[in-house]
C-alpha cells in the first residue's frame, strides 16, 4: 500500500501576508519640515526624512550625518556636539509618527519651558516649537 503524499503550497502564510503589505522601503513615511525661528541660524529651514532604524541627528557637529541627513547648528555654542535625534516608529495602516529624543545633551532641550528627559521620545506634532540652546525650532509634519 502506497501512502499518498500531499504537496503543500510552497508559499507560507507569512510570505503571503508580507506580499500583500508594502515593503518598508516602499511604505509611505512622513517627512519633517524644520524652521529655525531664533538663534545664530535664524531663518534656516530643513527637510528631514527620518526612517525606521535611520534617524536624523541634530547637533553642533559639522559631520556628514548632520550635514546630509540632519541639522548642524554649529554656530550655537549652547547646543551639544551630538544633541538629539529625530526618529520614526512604524505605524499600522499609516505613515508612522515622528519623535524627538534628546540623547543626553549637556544643556538639554525644552518644550514650553519644561526640560525634556534624556532618551525619552517626545512625539512631534504640527506647529510644535522646541528650544535647543539659543535656537527655537518649529516643526511641520509632512504627510505623504
Amino acid at each position: 500500500v502506497k501512502s499518498k503524499q500531499t504537496v503543500s503550497d510552497s508559499t507560507s502564510t507569512t510570505a503571503k501576508t508580507a506580499a500583500k503589505q508594502p515593503s518598508r522601503s516602499k511604505r509611505k513615511q512622513n517627512n519633517l519640515h524644520v524652521e529655525i525661528l531664533t538663534g545664530p541660524h535664524e531663518g534656516s529651514t530643513y527637510l528631514l526624512k527620518p526612517r525606521t532604524n535611520r534617524p536624523c541627528e541634530i547637533g553642533r557637529s559639522k559631520g556628514k550625518k548632520f550635514r546630509e541627513r540632519g541639522i548642524s547648528v554649529f554656530k550655537d555654542s549652547e547646543v551639544s556636539t551630538s544633541h538629539g535625534k529625530f526618529e520614526t516608529k512604524p505605524g499600522v495602516g499609516h505613515a508612522g509618527k515622528i519623535y524627538f529624543v534628546d540623547t543626553g545633551s549637556t544643556n538639554g532641550t525644552s518644550f514650553m519651558g519644561e526640560a525634556l528627559e534624556d532618551n525619552v521620545p517626545l512625539e512631534l506634532v504640527d506647529g510644535m516649537v522646541l528650544c535647543f540652546g539659543e535656537s527655537d525650532l518649529r516643526f511641520t509634519i509632512l504627510e505623504p
